[in-house]
Parts: structure tokens; C-alpha cells; sequence
């Protein structure tokens, strides 16, 4: 008996806007990878589709690097407030 699985391509997959919201960066900058060959893609009709993997996978590094430069994960504040 073989298991009939379906997955959708939006749990495997995401768009070059999608991508550039995750990493917080413009999506030219996400086009530009891929076309540079820092970051792989798969072309489905007309649609450009990057691995979610490979996102989470940046998005960490981008992350570890942000905490490494100012001591504090990314969306915290990386000041002291003054006190009175």
C-alpha cells in the first residue's frame, strides 16, 4: 500500500518578496543572490521559488551576526536606557 502525501509548495517554498521579508532585506538584494549564485532558486512556470531551508538557514547566520556585533538579538533594544 503506498501513502498518497500532499504537500503544498507554500510549506516547501517561498517568493523572492516572501524572502526578502523574512531577512529583512530589499528584494533586489534577494534577486541579486540568486543571480550572483549565493542563494539557489527553482523556476516553476513564472514563478521564482526559494527553499524555506535555505531562508532559515541565512536568516540564522544574519541573526548570530547581528547578536555578535551588538551583544543583543536582533529587535531588542542594544542600549541602556537612562535612569533618573
Amino acid at each position: 500500500m503506498v501513502n498518497n502525501v500532499t504537500i503544498k509548495l507554500s510549506e516547501l517554498y517561498v517568493s523572492i518578496a516572501q524572502a526578502a521579508f523574512i531577512l529583512r532585506v530589499n528584494r533586489e538584494t534577494v534577486a541579486r543572490w540568486i543571480r550572483e549564485g549565493k542563494l539557489n532558486a527553482d523556476k516553476v512556470g513564472l514563478a521564482v521559488l526559494i527553499s524555506k531551508d535555505d531562508i532559515m538557514y541565512i536568516k540564522q547566520l544574519k541573526d548570530a551576526k547581528y547578536k555578535e556585533r551588538y551583544g543583543v538579538e536582533m529587535g531588542q533594544k542594544y542600549y541602556q536606557e537612562p535612569t533618573i
